[in-house]
C-alpha cells in the first residue's frame, strides 16, 4: 500500500512538472536528519522523472522565486549572495554526488562542515514527539 502511495506521488510530479509546475525541495520537518532529507528527496525527485537539473532546481532557484527572494539567491551570478555548496563529483550525470560535500559557503562567508558528535538540531520542536 506504501509503495502504490509512492508511485501516485512520482506520477504526480512527473504531470505536475510538465504541465510547468514548480516544486519546491527543503527539509522543514524537525524529525529528519539535517542535511540528509535534502539528498534523499533530490533522489526520490530524479526516480520519479525529473532530470538531476530539475531537481536541483528545487533546492535553488524554485525556492528563491517561491519566496520572492530570486534576485538576490538561488542561482549563481554577479552580484547574488554568495551561498554556495562546492561539491565532488558531478550531480547533472548522478544526482547522489550532492552528498560528496566538500565545502560551503553562506553569504560568502567558508562554514565549518566537520562532523561534530554532539551536535544538535537549534529549531525546537514546536510540538512533543509524545504527550508528557
Amino acid at each position: 500500500q506504501l509503495m502504490a502511495g509512492y508511485k501516485m506521488v512520482q506520477d504526480f510530479v512527473r504531470r505536475f512538472t510538465a504541465a510547468g509546475g514548480k516544486i519546491h525541495s527543503g527539509s522543514d520537518p524537525n524529525h529528519v536528519v539535517p542535511g540528509y532529507a535534502v539528498h534523499a528527496e533530490l533522489e526520490m525527485l530524479t526516480e520519479a522523472g525529473l532530470s538531476p537539473l530539475q531537481a536541483i532546481q528545487t533546492v535553488s532557484i524554485n525556492v528563491a522565486e517561491a519566496w520572492g527572494k530570486e534576485k538576490d539567491y538561488g542561482s549563481v551570478e554577479k552580484g547574488k549572495v554568495a551561498d554556495l555548496v562546492i561539491i565532488r563529483g558531478d550531480p547533472l550525470r548522478d544526482i547522489t554526488a550532492t552528498q560528496q560535500v566538500e565545502k560551503l559557503f553562506m553569504e560568502g562567508k567558508a562554514m565549518d562542515i566537520s562532523f561534530h558528535p554532539d551536535y544538535k538540531n537549534p529549531i525546537p520542536r514546536p510540538i512533543p514527539d509524545r504527550p508528557e
